[in-house]
């Protein structure tokens, strides 16, 4: 029996990590199960969950209906930086035999620019 993990990936909005403080960054999580084990639906992506720089969950979650689907998206939007929000967002992709996938994405400071 096939319980493969779900594949993951990680977008951001804007396309950089590098931002400077203020700045907002939507984060989207796309989960998705290969398609030799996407026939069997609890294979597929079923719940996505967000931890902040401090590893603690983020109330957003995002659930899959009753008949999950193959592909699976879950955006958090990290609005107005500030030290505490710096550092690395994880995402965690679970489908219905608790098998679960992470990636993270690193959120840094943008440093100054200068002219030369």
């Amino acid at each position: 029996r096939q319980t493969g993990e779900p594949q993951i990936n990680i977008l951001s909005t804007p396309p950089s990590n590098k931002l400077s403080i203020d700045a907002a960054i939507n984060l989207t999580c796309t989960a998705w199960q290969t398609d030799e084990l996407a026939k069997n639906l609890r294979t597929r992506p079923y719940i996505i969950e967000w931890f902040d720089p401090q590893d603690k969950r983020i109330e957003i979650q995002c659930r899959a209906g009753s008949k999950p689907a193959r592909l699976m998206k879950c955006t958090l939007e990290v609005g107005a930086l500030t030290d505490e929000k710096l550092g690395n967002y994880t995402c965690k992709a679970s489908n219905m035999y608790y098998r679960c996938s992470t990636k993270t994405f690193q959120v840094v400071r943008q440093q100054g620019k200068y002219n030369i």
